[in-house]
């Protein structure tokens, strides 16, 4: 079979969100790239390599072999998420254009923390209906800022607290060891 473009392609069309019946409009996996791909760059700005930008769009590509998994259920099951990070990321080395690139620690985390924005946004735009789905989305971004809040490029936390704010949650509070909203998001 080989590294495909159609199969790359079709990738794209993948469902997420299949699972959560709270989200009435359901995103497929080249919105969500999109989606991942701006906030890169938004985060990143002008340190923005080719490499961080091609893990942004092919991140998820090989969820065509497995689907979306929602990530509540990774987030509840580590090993299995492993297991099923490995073979999406073998899949997507075999038989897509778009092979896991090497970033440097500070573009993983610029990445991690794009991909859970652009869920979060996603949830947002849906309005109260996926309001459960959004706080899990705030929460794990909180959670991850807070583990790795010393890696992650000063520029992105502020933009991503922009963000935080433009969307209803307000800032995440840095100066202590847990980050927490500054307000709960009244949806």
């Amino acid at each position: 079979m080989g590294n495909s473009i159609t199969t790359t392609l079709e990738t794209g069309l993948v469902q997420r969100y299949h699972s959560a019946t709270e989200i009435t409009r359901k995103q497929l996996v080249s919105e969500h790239a999109w989606g991942v791909a701006t906030l890169v760059v938004y985060l990143a700005g002008k340190s923005t390599t080719v490499p961080l930008l091609i893990e942004a769009i092919g991140h998820d590509s090989g969820e065509i072999l497995t689907g979306d998994i929602p990530a509540p259920a990774k987030w509840a099951h580590p090993k299995f998420a492993q297991m099923v990070n490995n073979q999406e990321e073998e899949y997507r080395t075999l038989h897509t254009t778009l092979p896991p690139q090497q970033l440097e620690p500070w573009e993983k985390h610029v990445l991690k923390l794009a991909d859970m924005l652009e869920g979060l946004v996603f949830c947002h735009r849906q309005g109260k209906t996926a309001a459960v789905v959004e706080s899990r989305w705030f929460g794990a971004i909180a959670t991850y800022v807070g583990l790795h809040k010393d890696a992650i490029p000063m520029g992105a936390l502020t933009k991503v607290n922009d963000l935080l704010v433009e969307t209803g949650w307000g800032e995440l509070m840095l100066d202590g060891e847990e980050p927490t909203s500054a307000y709960v998001n009244q949806g």
